[in-house]
């Protein structure tokens, strides 16, 4: 017989340095420290405490007492955490009923939060402009998907505007994903994103369409480059034919110009057998206008041409995560994460009140440095040099031009007279809406620019006249 019964390994959490080395172990296990530098850590503290391997890395789960693991206990933590971090959340179940029409067992199977900072970015960045969608996985113990609504600011940094733990990844966890927005973040007549940019996922294509019917649906170019490379991998084709077909993929998806893209996809066609000819009709000839440059350079999307946005936050999100964080471990550090990057969004912006290009023509730009944004000033500059070309041409019909700015940026495009990146994409000022200027030599008004691009601009209702 053993003298000391705790011995055994079932009661080693009844040892009275248990509770000790466990509390110091769990601290040492989230910020993600191995088990034999805590052990390390644990000897120099010359106390003889001590975890095994086996306990250290499961001192985050969830415990194995019954009563101490059931899922409202997990649930309270979950929504708890939420409450602390300042998140709105609303979350979504899925109950078992019995044959009496009772209740028997109750699943988290959704939860979608923001915090008041992430709700006035999208307000003001978000509305009527772009947002990315994307989702990523093994960040909780209840494998989880983590999808994030990502927008971009005026110092053209993204932000997670909105963000949700979900099991599935279907119509209905997008519902209510979107009906989260609707009825927490776009109210008081404040208009949603005009473009949502995604990969090709059927549970956020179906829902986009009922909850944002407006709204243009515009697909990642690198997902549908590598999308087609995957289904041509299939056929027979040389190293050297295979590298020529993906380099005509990429010509065929960034064709500029409508005449451009009939030429790479006939260039592309005559490389590539006969079925696969066909896959291309059938899956992306349809889709050309959610995906060719030729069309989606003039939609509202401040540049984006894919998810790489939304992809370079995750790993941001998912520093502290593993498959094996307790979802209200996960929650509390996405929680930390979106602070900080909330926190250093303000901090870059607030830089542009004394950091501008040295470049700058200041007698232009001297009524809008120090009040927008240096990525706004940027983007502007190059126009600038343009317009004041433009009105070394005496033959230009200046009064005509005029008349197309006045009339607005819709009229603008649809005249042909200017295809400029700048009105439409990005809320800024062309080379035809400052030639007015640079042919009188005066300074163009902040009025020219959206006020997104603003230092410390106002919320998006009420600018929704705007007109550069």
């Amino acid at each position: 017989m053993i003298p000391n019964p705790l011995t055994y390994l079932i009661h080693h959490h009844r040892q009275p340095e248990w509770t000790q080395a466990i509390t110091l172990a769990k601290t040492h296990h989230v910020a993600q420290i191995s088990h034999k530098a805590s052990q390390r850590i644990l000897n120099a503290s010359g106390e003889g405490l001590e975890v095994d391997r086996h306990a250290y890395y499961n001192s985050n789960r969830r415990r194995q007492h019954p009563e101490e693991s059931r899922q409202p206990d997990e649930l309270d933590q979950v929504l708890t955490a939420l409450v602390e971090a300042g998140f709105d959340y609303q979350p979504r179940y899925h109950y078992v009923i019995d044959e009496y029409g009772g209740c028997v067992e109750k699943e988290l199977v959704q939860i979608v939060a923001a915090t008041d900072a992430q709700k006035k970015l999208m307000r003001r960045f978000m509305a009527n402009w772009c947002a990315e969608a994307d989702a990523t996985f093994c960040t909780n113990n209840l494998k989880l998907l983590l999808i994030s609504v990502v927008g971009i600011t005026s110092t053209e940094r993204s932000f997670p505007g909105c963000l949700s733990f979900s099991k599935f990844d279907n119509k209905e966890t997008y519902d209510f994903l979107f009906e989260y927005l609707l009825v927490h973040v776009f109210i008081n007549d404040i208009p949603p994103f005009h473009v949502i940019i995604a990969d090709q996922g059927k549970g956020l294509i179906a829902s986009y369409q009922k909850k944002f019917p407006g709204v243009q649906l515009q697909h990642c170019e690198w997902h549908a480059a590598e999308n087609i490379r995957a289904a041509i991998a299939k056929g027979r084709y040389t190293k050297e034919e295979r590298q020529n077909l993906h380099h005509l993929t990429w010509s065929y998806i960034q064709s500029i110009t409508e005449e451009a893209l009939e030429i790479n996809r006939d260039s592309l066609y005559k490389k590539l057998a006969s079925t696969e000819v066909t896959y291309i009709q059938k899956n992306w000839v349809p889709k050309e206008q959610k995906i060719i440059r030729c069309y989606t350079k003039l939609y509202v999307n401040l540049g984006v041409y894919g998810t790489s946005r939304t992809e370079s936050l995750h790993p941001v999100l998912k520093e502290e995560l593993s498959p094996s964080t307790p979802l209200p471990s996960a929650v509390q550090r996405v929680a930390r994460a979106v602070n900080q990057i909330v926190k250093d969004l303000v901090k870059a912006e607030q830089e542009g009140l004394t950091a501008y290009p040295r470049t700058l023509d200041l007698k232009a730009f001297h009524l809008v440095v120090g009040k927008i944004t240096t990525q706004a000033l940027n983007r502007i500059n190059p126009e600038w040099e343009e317009a004041k070309k433009l009105a070394l041409i005496p033959e230009l019909n200046y009064s005509t031009m005029g008349d197309i700015v006045e009339q607005g940026i819709d009229n603008l495009i649809e005249s042909g007279q200017c295809m400029c990146a700048n009105p439409v994409r990005f809320g800024l000022p062309c080379r035809h809406n400052l030639v007015w200027s640079a042919r009188n030599g005066y300074a163009f008004l902040i009025s020219l620019i959206h006020p997104r691009w603003w230092i410390n601009g106002p919320p998006f209702e009420q600018n929704a006249s705007w007109r550069p």
